[in-house]
Formats: structure tokens, sequence, C-alpha cells
């Protein structure tokens, strides 16, 4: 009995180490180019942001890090790109929720994708505040006044 033990022992030692040589074998991640998706214009927040990290990984990783702006639709074109590109981790998306959570919600129909479903986030970053501005001239004071 303790033989036999002993065999299916080893037997399955050996397979693991055989099938686990493919994966030895594998290049280190990543091996090429990576590109970071901005679903938004050239020259904003996110897209400052994304290329700040671009430029980091690129010299961590020591290969190039492509930020891709696709503009449009409030964020669901570059959005709809990184859902339909090959799942590998070398295309990522930078974004702000509006255009991964809040476009199926105000438009569900229009939104070729789900966010829970399609998406895994990685890292949380920050917070991006968004201000309301009125010219100094304007009697208001709060929102309420505006209103």
């Amino acid at each position: 009995m303790v033989d036999r033990r002993r065999a299916l022992i080893s037997a399955v030692g050996a397979a693991s180490m055989i099938f686990g040589l493919p994966a030895l074998a594998q290049a280190n991640f990543p091996d090429r180019p990576v590109r970071i998706v901005v679903p938004y214009p050239p020259a904003g927040p996110t897209d400052s942001l994304a290329r700040l990290l671009a430029h980091r990984l690129s010299v961590l990783w020591k290969v190039p890090v492509v930020v891709e702006n696709r503009p449009g639709a409030a964020g669901t074109i570059g959005s709809h790109n990184i859902v339909t590109a090959r799942p590998d981790g070398y295309s990522l998306l930078f974004t702000a929720g509006a255009a991964t959570g809040s476009s199926e919600v105000l438009n569900p129909a229009g939104t070729p994708y789900r966010a829970q479903r399609d998406f895994t986030p990685l890292v949380f970053l920050g917070i991006q505040p968004t201000l309301m501005v009125v010219q100094t001239s304007m009697p208001v004071n709060d929102v309420k006044e505006f209103v």
C-alpha cells in the first residue's frame, strides 16, 4: 500500500512538472508595447494623468506604453474599444466612472457594454472634482441661488 501511494505521489509530481513547463517558457509580462485608451480628448485631466502613468510604466516595464485617445459618445467609444480588444492585458482603459458606469444608466440601449460584466477594475488612482463656476458679476453664491 505504501509503495502504491509513493508511486502515485511521484506520478502526480512528475505530471505537474511536465504540465508546468509551458508556463515556464512564457515571456515576462509585458514583452511588447502596451496601450492605454483614454475615452476623452487629449489635454484634459484624465489624459494628462494617463500620460504620466504611461511614462512611469514604460520606464518600469522597459517597453513602450502608449496613450491612445478615443473620444466620443461621452466615453462610450473608447470604453467599447477596450471591451472588444483581445483580453491579454495589453490594452487598458484609463477613465473616470462616467464612461463606464453612468453611460449604461443614462442610455442603456446605446451602451454596447455592461460595466460590471465587461470590465475588471485594477486600481483607483484618485478623485477628480467637478466644479461649477460663474462670473463674479453674477449675484449668486451657491447652486440654490443659481437655480
